[in-house]
């Protein structure tokens, strides 16, 4: 786990790159963390990364792939602000 992730002191932090998995983006939120802009490009990079899964690459090379998306994400998310957060609290009215 990164500086980052310690200094926001994440004890247990589950994220899922499958296929049939939700968002990077949308795992975060679940932590109050965002990948702000970054966001798209991360989980386009996760798109390719299944794309050669399925079609091009071994199981060893799309591992590795996966831990150099882990250290991008590690690097890139920050907490969210208070905006952020109420903006995907869910509406009463």
């Amino acid at each position: 786990m990164s500086e980052k992730a310690k200094a926001l002191a994440i004890s247990t932090f589950v994220l899922k790159f499958g296929a049939f998995a939700p968002p990077i983006e949308k795992q975060l939120n679940a932590y109050g963390l965002t990948l702000g802009d970054k966001a798209q490009k991360i989980e386009k990079i996760r798109d390719a990364i299944l794309m050669v899964k399925f079609h091009v690459a071994s199981d060893t090379e799309t591992d590795k792939m996966f831990k150099r998306l882990m250290k991008l994400v590690e690097k890139e998310m920050k907490e969210m602000t208070k905006h952020e957060k109420y903006a995907l609290m869910p509406r009463m009215f």
